[in-house]
C-alpha cells in the first residue's frame, strides 16, 4: 500500500421533487398515482410504470429490500452528462443528483441502495456506485437528512482508483474494491470493506486472500455486514472497473467472522471453468452467480453458503439434447431473488439479444418463463409495445420486480411492476399462476 489517503469530498446535491424532471416524466408519475387511487382494490389497476423521459437513457434499476418500493438509477442525459437517481415509486418523487460537476463531467454507476427511513420518509437512505474521473471512485451519496443529501467520495487508501458495490442494511458497511498496486505488485482490484459508522474518511479494511491471489473484489454484503461475498483471481486484472477480473478461471469467495470459504468452480459441474459471484440475496445465504463454461458461454445460477451447492438458471434446452444445462448455447443472468426463494429474476442473452427471465420454483425446481408473460399472465397491464432486457430487482414478497426495458418509443429507461393483490388475481381468474409460484 502507498498509505493512506483522506480524499473524501461532499458536495450538496440536487432539488428532490417533480419539478426538477422531465415535464414527461412528471405527467407519468402524477397520473401512476391518480390511477393507482381511483382504480384501488379494482382488478385492472394499472401495475406497470416506467419513468417516461425519452431524452435520458437509463440502464439500470434495483428494487431495495425495504417494504415500500425504492428505485436506485443510473443512465446519460440527451447532451452525454451522466444522471444518478433515486426513484420513489410509490410517493411518485424522484430524486437526481445534479450540481457536482464532477460527477456531471464524467461517467456514474449505481449499485446499491440502503433504505434507513420508514415508509412516510421519501428518498431516505444511502445509495453507493463509483464516479467515473476516469479513473473511477467510489462514493456513498446520503440521503437520509432533510436536506437534498451528500455525496462522499470514499477513502482508496491513495491508490487512485476505488468503487462501491454492496451494502448492509444499514448503509454503514460497504463492499467493494480499491484498485492499485500492493507490495509492488502490478495494479489490480484488491476486495475491501469501509465501515463508516463514524462517518466516510475511514480507511477501509482489505479482506485476506489465500496465497497466490493476485486480483479481489467484494460484490455483496450480508444484511447485518458480517458476511462478504466476491470474487478472486491468481492473474492480475488491469480493468479498473467492477466485475473486472473476466479472465475465464475465477473462483467465489465467501468472508465471514469464521474466515474465508473459496468456491470451486467444480461445484456446478465438470464444464465449469470459471465461478464468479455477482451478489448475495436477502436472505444472506444465496449468492448471484455466473459460470465461465467450456463453451466460453457465461450461465448464471444460485450458490447456496449453507449447503455449499449450485443451481442452474437457464433459458431452456437450447441445443436440443434434452437436458438444460452448461452446454446450451446461450448465456444467462441471475440479479434478483424472492426472500424465500420462490421467484428469482435476471435475463438470458441469445446471439447477444438480451431478454428479462423469471425462473418459478415449483415441486421440480426452477422452471424459465419470459417475464413480460409472466407479468401479464398475473394481471399486470400496461406492457403493450415494450421489450423487457433484465429484471434486476425483486421485492422480499416478490410482488414487485424493477429492471431495464425498451419502451415503444425506442429508448431505454427503468421501469417498475407490481403484481395485483391476491383479491384482484382472483377477480382475474389468475390466482392459480400466483399459487404455482408460491410453491416449494
Amino acid at each position: 500500500m502507498h498509505g493512506t489517503n483522506n480524499n473524501e469530498s461532499t458536495t450538496r446535491t440536487m432539488n428532490r421533487h417533480a419539478s426538477h424532471m422531465c415535464a414527461a416524466t412528471r405527467i407519468t408519475l402524477a397520473a401512476g398515482l391518480a390511477i393507482g387511487l381511483a382504480w384501488s382494490g379494482t382488478a385492472s389497476a394499472q401495475s406497470f410504470q416506467f419513468i417516461n423521459c425519452p431524452s435520458k437513457n437509463y440502464n439500470e434499476g434495483r428494487t431495495n429490500t425495504a417494504a415500500r418500493s425504492m428505485v436506485p438509477f443510473h443512465g446519460t442525459r440527451s447532451d452525454g452528462s451522466p444522471v444518478l437517481g433515486l426513484w420513489d415509486v410509490q410517493n411518485g418523487v424522484i430524486l437526481e443528483n445534479y450540481d457536482a460537476p464532477w460527477i456531471a463531467a464524467v461517467g456514474i454507476e449505481s449499485y446499491g441502495f440502503a433504505q434507513t427511513r420508514g415508509p412516510g420518509d421519501p428518498v431516505k437512505g444511502i445509495d453507493i456506485g463509483l464516479i467515473k474521473k476516469p479513473r473511477p471512485a467510489a462514493f456513498a451519496w446520503n440521503t437520509e437528512g432533510d436536506g437534498d443529501g451528500t455525496t462522499h467520495l470514499l477513502n482508496d487508501l491513495g491508490m487512485g482508483a476505488s468503487w462501491a458495490t454492496a451494502l448492509d442494511s444499514s448503509g454503514r458497511v460497504i463492499g467493494g474494491a480499491v484498485y492499485g498496486s500492493v507490495g509492488g505488485a502490478p495494479d489490480s482490484p484488491q476486495a475491501a470493506v469501509w465501515y463508516t459508522f463514524t462517518g466516510y474518511t475511514a480507511a477501509p479494511t482489505l479482506l485476506p486472500t489465500p496465497a497466490g491471489t493476485l486480483a479481489s473484489e467484494v460484490t455483496g454484503v450480508s444484511s447485518d455486514g458480517l458476511i462478504q461475498v466476491g470474487t478472486i483471481s491468481e492473474n492480475h486484472s488491469s480493468r479498473p472497473q467492477p466485475k473486472a477480473i473476466n479472465e475465464p478461471r475465477v473462483q467465489g469467495i465467501v468472508w465471514s467472522p469464521g474466515g474465508m470459504t473459496v468456491v470451486d468452480p467444480s461445484v456446478a459441474g465438470p464444464d465449469s471453468v470459471g465461478l464468479a459471484f455477482d451478489g448475495l440475496a436477502g436472505d444472506n445465504d444465496a449468492c448471484f452467480a455466473t459460470i465461465s463454461t467450456t463453451r466460453s458461454n457465461l450461465k448464471g445460477g444460485l450458490y447456496r453458503i449453507s449447503t455449499d451447492s449450485f443451481t442452474l438458471l437457464d433459458g431452456g434446452d437450447v441445443n436440443g439434447d434434452g437436458l438444460i444445462d452448461l452446454m446450451d448455447d446461450h448465456d444467462s443472468l441471475v440479479a434478483a431473488l424472492s426472500l424465500d426463494s420462490s421467484l428469482a429474476g435476471g435475463s438470458i442473452a441469445v446471439a447477444g439479444f438480451e431478454t428479462a427471465m423469471v425462473w418459478l420454483n415449483g415441486s421440480g425446481g426452477y422452471e424459465p418463463m419470459d417475464a413480460v408473460a409472466y407479468l401479464t399472465g398475473l394481471g399486470v397491464s400496461g406492457l403493450d409495445g415494450w421489450h423487457l432486457s433484465r429484471i434486476t430487482g425483486i421485492s422480499p414478497d416478490g410482488l414487485s420486480l424493477s429492471g431495464i426495458g425498451i419502451a415503444p418509443a425506442g429508448y431505454t429507461t427503468v421501469w417498475y411492476a407490481s403484481i395485483p393483490s391476491p383479491g384482484a388475481l382472483t377477480l382475474l381468474g389468475l390466482g392459480g399462476l400466483l399459487a404455482t409460484r408460491r410453491r416449494r
